[in-house]
Protein backbone atom coordinates (compact mmCIF):
# COMPACT_ATOMS: atom_id res chain seq x y z
CA UNK A 1 0.00 0.00 0.00
CA UNK A 2 1.71 3.59 -0.94
CA UNK A 3 1.29 6.70 0.83
CA UNK A 4 -0.97 8.07 -1.03
CA UNK A 5 -4.01 5.49 -0.86
CA UNK A 6 -3.01 5.22 2.91
CA UNK A 7 -3.33 9.03 3.15
CA UNK A 8 -6.79 8.76 1.23
CA UNK A 9 -7.91 6.36 3.88
CA UNK A 10 -7.42 8.10 7.03
CA UNK A 11 -9.53 11.50 5.31
CA UNK A 12 -12.14 9.11 5.10
CA UNK A 13 -12.59 7.18 8.30
CA UNK A 14 -12.22 11.45 9.47
CA UNK A 15 -15.26 11.87 7.65
CA UNK A 16 -17.26 8.86 8.75
CA UNK A 17 -16.53 9.85 12.57
CA UNK A 18 -14.79 8.57 15.52
CA UNK A 19 -17.20 5.85 16.08
CA UNK A 20 -16.58 3.92 13.13
CA UNK A 21 -12.79 4.75 12.88
CA UNK A 22 -11.88 1.80 15.05
CA UNK A 23 -13.82 -0.81 12.83
CA UNK A 24 -12.09 0.45 9.66
CA UNK A 25 -8.45 0.61 11.14
CA UNK A 26 -8.98 -3.31 12.38
CA UNK A 27 -9.99 -4.05 8.79
CA UNK A 28 -7.01 -2.17 7.34
CA UNK A 29 -4.63 -3.84 10.18
CA UNK A 30 -6.33 -7.63 8.49
CA UNK A 31 -5.73 -6.21 5.04
CA UNK A 32 -2.01 -5.58 5.68
CA UNK A 33 -0.94 -8.26 7.31
CA UNK A 34 -2.72 -10.36 4.37
CA UNK A 35 -0.16 -8.37 1.66
CA UNK A 36 2.56 -11.21 0.90
CA UNK A 37 5.97 -9.41 1.93
CA UNK A 38 9.20 -9.75 0.26
CA UNK A 39 11.64 -12.13 1.84
CA UNK A 40 14.55 -10.64 3.50
CA UNK A 41 15.60 -14.26 4.15
CA UNK A 42 19.47 -15.11 3.04
CA UNK A 43 19.29 -17.58 -0.13
CA UNK A 44 19.93 -21.27 1.49
CA UNK A 45 23.23 -23.33 1.08
CA UNK A 46 23.80 -26.71 0.52
CA UNK A 47 23.95 -27.69 4.48
CA UNK A 48 20.82 -29.60 5.45
CA UNK A 49 21.93 -30.52 9.46
CA UNK A 50 24.43 -30.02 11.29
CA UNK A 51 25.91 -27.10 10.32
CA UNK A 52 28.71 -24.53 12.32
CA UNK A 53 29.91 -21.64 11.32
CA UNK A 54 33.21 -19.26 12.29
CA UNK A 55 34.42 -16.05 10.99
CA UNK A 56 37.84 -14.78 11.46
CA UNK A 57 39.05 -10.92 10.54
CA UNK A 58 42.59 -11.41 9.33
CA UNK A 59 43.16 -8.31 8.13
CA UNK A 60 41.27 -4.61 7.16
CA UNK A 61 38.70 -6.07 4.35
CA UNK A 62 39.37 -9.59 4.30
CA UNK A 63 37.78 -12.25 6.29
CA UNK A 64 37.98 -15.96 6.86
CA UNK A 65 35.02 -18.14 7.25
CA UNK A 66 35.36 -21.92 7.67
CA UNK A 67 31.76 -23.87 7.48
CA UNK A 68 31.68 -27.36 8.19
CA UNK A 69 28.42 -29.69 7.66
CA UNK A 70 27.55 -33.33 8.87
CA UNK A 71 24.49 -33.10 5.99
CA UNK A 72 25.80 -33.57 3.34
CA UNK A 73 29.76 -34.15 4.84
CA UNK A 74 31.90 -31.03 3.64
CA UNK A 75 34.25 -28.92 5.42
CA UNK A 76 34.87 -25.33 3.48
CA UNK A 77 36.93 -22.01 3.72
CA UNK A 78 35.68 -19.17 2.49
CA UNK A 79 37.70 -15.78 2.20
CA UNK A 80 35.50 -12.94 1.59
CA UNK A 81 37.37 -9.62 0.41
CA UNK A 82 35.82 -6.23 -0.20
CA UNK A 83 37.23 -5.02 -3.01
CA UNK A 84 36.71 -1.47 -1.85
CA UNK A 85 39.60 -2.24 0.76
CA UNK A 86 42.58 -0.11 0.21
CA UNK A 87 46.05 -1.60 0.32
CA UNK A 88 45.39 -4.96 -1.99
CA UNK A 89 45.57 -6.67 -5.38
CA UNK A 90 45.56 -9.97 -7.23
CA UNK A 91 48.65 -11.52 -8.71
CA UNK A 92 48.38 -14.89 -10.99
CA UNK A 93 51.36 -17.34 -11.58
CA UNK A 94 54.05 -16.03 -14.45
CA UNK A 95 54.47 -18.57 -17.46
CA UNK A 96 58.19 -18.93 -15.89
CA UNK A 97 56.96 -19.88 -12.39
CA UNK A 98 54.37 -22.33 -13.06
CA UNK A 99 54.07 -26.03 -12.22
CA UNK A 100 54.69 -25.29 -8.07
CA UNK A 101 52.61 -25.69 -4.82
CA UNK A 102 50.84 -22.61 -3.74
CA UNK A 103 52.52 -22.80 -0.58
CA UNK A 104 56.01 -22.49 -2.90
CA UNK A 105 54.19 -19.67 -4.72
CA UNK A 106 53.03 -17.48 -2.07
CA UNK A 107 56.30 -17.58 -0.41
CA UNK A 108 57.83 -16.68 -4.01
CA UNK A 109 55.60 -13.89 -4.70
CA UNK A 110 54.93 -12.60 -1.04
CA UNK A 111 51.14 -13.62 -1.14
CA UNK A 112 49.27 -12.31 2.32
CA UNK A 113 46.71 -15.38 0.96
CA UNK A 114 47.45 -18.04 -2.20
CA UNK A 115 45.07 -20.22 -3.71
CA UNK A 116 45.56 -22.97 -6.48
CA UNK A 117 44.23 -21.26 -9.73
CA UNK A 118 42.61 -22.47 -13.00
CA UNK A 119 40.93 -26.06 -14.26
CA UNK A 120 43.24 -27.24 -16.08
CA UNK A 121 44.37 -30.79 -17.78
CA UNK A 122 47.27 -32.22 -18.91
CA UNK A 123 50.10 -29.20 -18.45
CA UNK A 124 47.43 -26.38 -17.91
CA UNK A 125 44.05 -25.26 -19.34
CA UNK A 126 42.41 -22.49 -20.42
CA UNK A 127 43.22 -18.63 -21.20
CA UNK A 128 46.19 -17.71 -18.41
CA UNK A 129 47.32 -14.04 -18.13
CA UNK A 130 49.79 -12.76 -15.89
CA UNK A 131 50.92 -9.25 -15.46
CA UNK A 132 48.98 -8.50 -19.17
CA UNK A 133 51.55 -11.45 -20.76
CA UNK A 134 48.97 -14.22 -22.43
CA UNK A 135 50.32 -18.26 -21.52
CA UNK A 136 50.82 -20.50 -24.67
CA UNK A 137 47.89 -21.79 -25.78
CA UNK A 138 47.58 -25.05 -24.27
CA UNK A 139 46.42 -28.26 -26.31
CA UNK A 140 43.74 -29.33 -24.09
CA UNK A 141 41.39 -26.19 -23.72
CA UNK A 142 37.61 -27.03 -22.66
CA UNK A 143 34.69 -26.37 -24.30
CA UNK A 144 32.41 -24.00 -22.53
CA UNK A 145 35.08 -22.36 -19.97
CA UNK A 146 34.76 -19.05 -18.84
CA UNK A 147 36.99 -16.86 -17.59
CA UNK A 148 38.05 -14.21 -14.76
CA UNK A 149 39.64 -11.55 -14.91
CA UNK A 150 41.59 -9.20 -12.73
CA UNK A 151 42.61 -5.35 -13.05
CA UNK A 152 43.39 -2.40 -11.24
CA UNK A 153 41.67 -0.38 -9.46
CA UNK A 154 38.85 1.82 -11.21
CA UNK A 155 38.18 5.81 -10.50
CA UNK A 156 36.89 4.98 -6.75
CA UNK A 157 39.14 2.66 -6.05
CA UNK A 158 38.07 -0.41 -6.15
CA UNK A 159 39.80 -3.49 -7.76
CA UNK A 160 37.99 -4.88 -11.00
CA UNK A 161 36.87 -8.33 -11.09
CA UNK A 162 35.05 -9.49 -13.83
CA UNK A 163 33.37 -12.61 -14.47
CA UNK A 164 33.24 -12.70 -18.60
CA UNK A 165 30.54 -14.38 -20.68
CA UNK A 166 30.93 -17.49 -21.13
CA UNK A 167 30.71 -17.63 -25.37
CA UNK A 168 33.46 -14.79 -25.03
CA UNK A 169 36.56 -16.97 -26.33
CA UNK A 170 39.61 -14.78 -25.45
CA UNK A 171 43.12 -15.02 -26.84
CA UNK A 172 44.39 -11.69 -25.91
CA UNK A 173 43.70 -10.01 -22.68
CA UNK A 174 40.76 -6.82 -22.64
CA UNK A 175 42.70 -3.90 -21.92
CA UNK A 176 41.98 -3.63 -18.47
CA UNK A 177 42.86 -6.77 -17.36
CA UNK A 178 46.08 -7.89 -16.03
CA UNK A 179 45.63 -10.96 -14.43
CA UNK A 180 42.87 -13.87 -15.55
CA UNK A 181 42.25 -17.34 -14.79
CA UNK A 182 40.03 -20.27 -16.62
CA UNK A 183 37.17 -21.88 -15.19
CA UNK A 184 34.62 -24.26 -15.20
CA UNK A 185 31.64 -24.58 -15.03
CA UNK A 186 30.11 -21.60 -14.84
CA UNK A 187 27.88 -21.93 -11.19
CA UNK A 188 25.99 -18.86 -10.73
CA UNK A 189 24.60 -16.31 -13.47
CA UNK A 190 22.85 -13.09 -12.59
CA UNK A 191 21.88 -14.31 -8.91
CA UNK A 192 20.85 -17.74 -10.60
CA UNK A 193 21.68 -21.11 -10.20
CA UNK A 194 23.29 -22.24 -13.47
CA UNK A 195 23.11 -26.06 -14.43
CA UNK A 196 25.68 -27.45 -15.80
CA UNK A 197 25.19 -29.67 -19.27
CA UNK A 198 28.60 -31.44 -19.01
CA UNK A 199 28.01 -35.08 -17.74
CA UNK A 200 31.17 -35.75 -16.41
CA UNK A 201 31.71 -36.80 -12.62
CA UNK A 202 34.16 -34.11 -11.81
CA UNK A 203 31.19 -32.04 -12.28
CA UNK A 204 28.28 -34.22 -10.86
CA UNK A 205 29.42 -36.03 -8.18
CA UNK A 206 31.20 -34.67 -5.03
CA UNK A 207 34.76 -33.21 -4.42
CA UNK A 208 37.23 -31.17 -3.25
CA UNK A 209 36.21 -27.94 -4.59
CA UNK A 210 38.18 -24.14 -5.48
CA UNK A 211 35.62 -21.82 -6.50
CA UNK A 212 35.20 -17.92 -6.99
CA UNK A 213 32.04 -15.42 -6.60
CA UNK A 214 31.52 -11.93 -7.74
CA UNK A 215 28.65 -9.61 -5.70
CA UNK A 216 26.29 -7.97 -8.10
CA UNK A 217 27.60 -4.63 -7.32
CA UNK A 218 31.27 -6.62 -7.86
CA UNK A 219 32.26 -4.60 -4.29
CA UNK A 220 32.94 -8.48 -2.95
CA UNK A 221 34.47 -11.20 -4.06
CA UNK A 222 34.31 -15.03 -2.38
CA UNK A 223 37.42 -17.89 -2.93
CA UNK A 224 36.65 -20.81 -1.24
CA UNK A 225 38.34 -24.29 -0.81
CA UNK A 226 36.10 -26.97 -0.19
CA UNK A 227 37.98 -30.28 1.03
CA UNK A 228 36.90 -33.59 -0.52
CA UNK A 229 37.68 -37.32 -0.35
CA UNK A 230 37.80 -37.73 3.08
CA UNK A 231 35.41 -39.57 5.15
CA UNK A 232 34.40 -38.30 8.84
CA UNK A 233 35.96 -34.92 7.62
CA UNK A 234 34.46 -33.73 4.37
CA UNK A 235 33.27 -35.68 1.09
CA UNK A 236 33.44 -33.05 -0.91
CA UNK A 237 30.49 -31.13 -2.70
CA UNK A 238 29.10 -31.62 -6.34
CA UNK A 239 29.48 -28.04 -8.46
CA UNK A 240 25.38 -27.09 -7.83
CA UNK A 241 26.41 -27.24 -4.56
CA UNK A 242 29.07 -25.06 -4.39
CA UNK A 243 26.88 -22.65 -6.25
CA UNK A 244 24.36 -22.38 -3.51
CA UNK A 245 26.97 -21.87 -0.95
CA UNK A 246 28.54 -19.08 -2.78
CA UNK A 247 24.98 -17.86 -3.21
CA UNK A 248 24.18 -17.96 0.41
CA UNK A 249 27.23 -15.71 1.02
CA UNK A 250 25.98 -13.20 -0.90
CA UNK A 251 27.24 -14.21 -4.59
CA UNK A 252 26.02 -12.72 -7.64
CA UNK A 253 27.75 -14.81 -10.59
CA UNK A 254 30.21 -17.37 -9.55
CA UNK A 255 32.99 -19.71 -11.16
CA UNK A 256 34.44 -23.19 -10.85
CA UNK A 257 38.16 -23.38 -10.62
CA UNK A 258 40.55 -26.41 -10.52
CA UNK A 259 39.36 -28.67 -7.74
CA UNK A 260 40.12 -32.20 -6.81
CA UNK A 261 43.76 -32.81 -5.32
CA UNK A 262 44.59 -29.02 -6.08
CA UNK A 263 42.37 -27.71 -4.17
CA UNK A 264 45.11 -25.55 -1.68
CA UNK A 265 44.25 -22.74 0.38
CA UNK A 266 47.64 -20.92 1.99
CA UNK A 267 47.82 -18.24 4.55
CA UNK A 268 50.96 -17.80 5.81
CA UNK A 269 50.20 -15.30 8.62
CA UNK A 270 48.23 -18.38 10.43
CA UNK A 271 50.73 -21.07 9.66
CA UNK A 272 50.64 -21.51 5.89
CA UNK A 273 48.19 -24.47 4.84
CA UNK A 274 44.81 -23.44 6.15
CA UNK A 275 43.25 -26.60 4.38
CA UNK A 276 43.30 -30.59 4.35
CA UNK A 277 44.41 -31.13 0.33
CA UNK A 278 43.53 -34.66 -0.36
CA UNK A 279 46.35 -35.53 -2.54
CA UNK A 280 48.16 -38.47 -1.29
CA UNK A 281 52.01 -37.66 -2.06
CA UNK A 282 52.37 -35.03 -0.52
CA UNK A 283 51.14 -32.28 1.95
CA UNK A 284 50.25 -30.13 -1.46
CA UNK A 285 49.78 -31.22 -5.32
CA UNK A 286 52.00 -28.95 -8.04
CA UNK A 287 49.81 -26.87 -9.56
CA UNK A 288 49.83 -24.95 -12.87
CA UNK A 289 48.96 -22.01 -12.26
CA UNK A 290 47.80 -19.39 -8.69
CA UNK A 291 45.82 -16.87 -7.12
CA UNK A 292 47.26 -14.35 -4.56
CA UNK A 293 46.31 -11.91 -2.55
CA UNK A 294 48.92 -9.46 -2.19
CA UNK A 295 49.56 -6.50 -0.50
CA UNK A 296 50.53 -3.41 -2.55
CA UNK A 297 53.81 -1.91 -1.40
CA UNK A 298 53.66 1.77 -0.73
CA UNK A 299 55.82 4.25 -3.32
CA UNK A 300 58.18 6.23 -1.64
CA UNK A 301 58.08 10.11 -2.64
CA UNK A 302 60.98 11.99 -3.74
CA UNK A 303 61.67 13.27 -0.87
CA UNK A 304 62.05 9.90 1.05
CA UNK A 305 64.33 8.44 -1.90
CA UNK A 306 66.43 11.20 -1.53
CA UNK A 307 66.89 10.44 1.79
CA UNK A 308 67.12 6.93 1.91
CA UNK A 309 70.80 6.48 1.37
CA UNK A 310 71.69 8.89 4.54
CA UNK A 311 69.24 7.22 6.87
CA UNK A 312 70.87 3.75 5.69
CA UNK A 313 74.27 5.68 6.78
CA UNK A 314 73.15 6.71 9.69
CA UNK A 315 71.41 3.32 10.89
CA UNK A 316 74.93 1.76 9.87
CA UNK A 317 76.72 3.97 12.23
CA UNK A 318 74.57 3.38 15.19
CA UNK A 319 75.43 -0.31 14.35
CA UNK A 320 71.40 -1.38 13.48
Amino acid sequence: MNFDVFLSFLLYMSDMGIAKMGACAACLVLAMAACPRPSTAAPKGPCEKGGSHESKKLDAGIVLHEESCTDPEYHAFIVEMDLDAPGWDFTVTPYKNRRRTTSSFAEKFGAYLAFNGGFWGGEWGGFTVSNSEVWPKNAEDFDSSTVVGFGSRDASGRLRVEIRPTEEMLTEPLPWMRHALTGIPLLLDQGQQVETQIEHTLFVHKHPRTALGLSKDRDTVWICVIDGRQKGWSKGLKTSQVGRLLRSYGAWSALNLDGGSSSTLVVPSLGGLVNNPCYKKADERAVPNHLGIVRVKKKKGPLARLLSPFAALLALARGV
